[in-house]
C-alpha cells in the first residue's frame, strides 16, 4: 500500500481538515476527525475502487469525493448541532432528501450519492476487519485454552 503523506493535514494533496469543518470542532475532535479521514482517504487511494484486487479510485476521484464527503458531514454536524463521526444510512437518507431538493444537475447529485456509498463501503471494509481481528483472537485465545503450551 502506497501513501504519500504531504504535510499532517494533507494525503497525497488530499487535504483532511478543511477550513470550513475546523469552524465546527474543538481540537480534540480536530484529531479525531482529521484521523478518520487520513484512513479513509488511503483506502480511497489504495483499494477503495475494489478492495479484493487491491485497487483505489484514481487521485481526481478520490479528491472529488473526499471533498462532498466533507460537506456531508458538515451538513450533519450543522443539523445535530454536534460533532458525529460515525454517520449512520438514516444521515445518508436524509442527505439525500436535502440535496434532491437542491437546484443542481442529477449528475452532481449522483457524484454526491457515489460519495456517500463510497463512506459506508469503507465503514462496512473497516468492520469486517475489525470482526476478523477479533475472530483471529478468539480463536488464538481458544486454542491455547485447548491446549496450553502447544503455542
Amino acid at each position: 500500500m502506497t501513501t504519500m503523506v504531504d504535510d499532517d493535514n494533507k494525503v497525497q494533496g488530499i487535504v483532511l481538515l478543511t477550513s470550513e469543518a475546523s469552524k465546527y470542532l474543538n481540537p480534540r475532535e480536530e484529531i479525531a476527525y482529521k484521523q478518520h479521514r487520513r484512513e479513509l482517504a488511503e483506502w480511497m487511494l489504495n483499494l477503495g475502487k475494489d478492495p479484493a484486487k487491491a485497487e483505489g479510485y484514481s487521485h481526481s476521484t478520490a479528491k472529488n469525493r473526499m471533498n462532498k464527503l466533507d460537506l456531508f458531514y458538515r451538513w450533519v454536524w450543522n443539523n445535530e448541532q454536534r460533532f458525529v463521526q460515525d454517520l449512520t444510512v438514516e444521515h445518508a437518507d436524509d442527505w439525500m432528501r436535502h440535496l434532491a431538493r437542491q437546484d443542481m444537475k442529477e449528475s452532481t447529485k449522483n457524484h454526491y450519492q457515489k460519495a456517500a456509498k463510497a463512506l459506508f463501503k469503507w465503514m462496512r471494509e473497516a468492520q469486517n476487519r475489525m470482526w476478523s481481528r477479533s475472530r483471529a483472537s478468539s480463536t488464538a485465545t481458544l486454542l491455547q485454552r485447548i491446549s496450553p503450551g502447544s503455542t
